[in-house]
């Protein structure tokens, strides 16, 4: 599937993941859900195994789940529990952890406490191949969730950097900011690699990228440290990949209303309304967002994290089931 604009081909945005649905690659990939006593956990894995784009494991004592489930009403049938408290794969999963972090002090000892904490058992089934992949955050923070990915699977070969992206849906209009979750105060260079994570993301999902790179000034109509270091990000992603349709700084209403940015920004390479907004820091990136969600009612999944050597994807806690669904559905794209 390939989506060349803003809006989607389909009338509802949700039609493009159901859409995404039907393209991924491998139905049979493991997803490990880590929070088997959150009740919006356990009626999104019934979900999935149901309609089948994927094979979700829960951790936990499949007594204790079950009986869970049973105060849900919810049929976990033949869905796969794997018992953290399981003394040879604990062994297994300490010796894997120790190996990823004695040179940074790990001892056989530390390892083998922090293997019964759900996330680490849960991050080191992805990084063993165990399971395909990883989703927590129902209950934990991002930042519980980051760590953990970053000592059991690690970051990609290149420039080992983590960030995030946000995809956000409503209506026939589809949208991913970044970087929501992970990079407080991004450097020029940081900020470029997010950029570019992102649209690799966004291109793995079939879909071009319109990338508007933000600020409080448009083609320099303020001039400030902080404009500058939007207008080096953008010199440096148009130098390592001069093929995207970016564009910056560019206040928001310029950057998602072509009229106005045919007014302030007369000459932008972009064509259309952006459709991948690059926010200049943390704090303005987790303000957007929230902002469209509870103000604009859009639906937002993610944060899905960018940059890790093999998916582990982060919720937010105040998400529903259906994010949790949405989530394992791009989760499965990926794999």
């Amino acid at each position: 599937m390939y989506v060349d604009e803003l809006h989607c081909t389909d009338t509802s945005c949700m039609k493009f993941l159901e859409e995404l649905k039907k393209t991924i690659r491998a139905p049979q990939a493991r997803i490990v859900f880590a929070e088997s006593d959150d009740e919006r956990i356990l009626e999104a894995v019934v979900q999935i195994r149901r309609e089948g784009f994927a094979i979700p494991v829960l951790l936990g004592e499949s007594d204790r789940i079950h009986a869970k489930a049973k105060e849900q009403e919810l049929d976990l049938g033949n869905i796969e529990v794997t018992p953290i408290s399981n003394a040879s794969q604990q062994d297994e999963l300490a010796a894997l952890l120790y190996e990823r972090r004695r040179h940074k002090g790990m001892t056989p000892e530390k390892s083998l406490e922090l293997v019964k904490n759900p996330l680490y058992f849960g991050g080191l089934l992805v990084e063993s191949g165990k399971v395909d992949a990883m989703i927590a955050g129902a209950s934990n923070t991002t930042a519980d969730i980051l760590k953990t990915a970053l000592h059991t699977v690690g970051t990609g070969q290149q420039e080992g950097r983590v960030s995030s992206v946000f995809l956000l849906e409503k209506e026939d209009t589809l949208l991913f900011f970044a970087d929501c979750a992970v990079n407080i105060e991004p450097s020029a260079e940081e900020l470029a690699h997010i950029t570019l994570s992102t649209a690799e993301t966004v291109e793995k999902l079939g879909i071009e990228p319109r990338i508007a790179l933000l600020s409080f000034s448009t083609h320099g109509s303020a001039t400030h440290p902080l404009v500058t270091k939007v207008q080096t990000a953008l010199q440096i992603s148009k130098s390592s990949r001069p093929d995207l349709m970016i564009d910056g700084e560019l206040q928001f209403d310029a950057a998602f209303i072509p009229e106005i940015r045919a007014r302030k920004a007369p000459g932008s390479l972009l064509t259309g309304a952006a459709n991948v907004f690059i926010f200049p820091d943390l704090n303005s990136a987790n303000i957007g967002y929230k902002i469209a969600e509870r103000l604009g009612g859009f639906t937002t999944v993610g944060p899905l994290l960018q940059g890790l050597k093999k998916p582990i994807h982060d919720l937010s806690r105040g998400c529903k089931t259906e994010d949790i669904v949405n989530m394992a559905i791009i989760t499965a794209h990926q794999i």
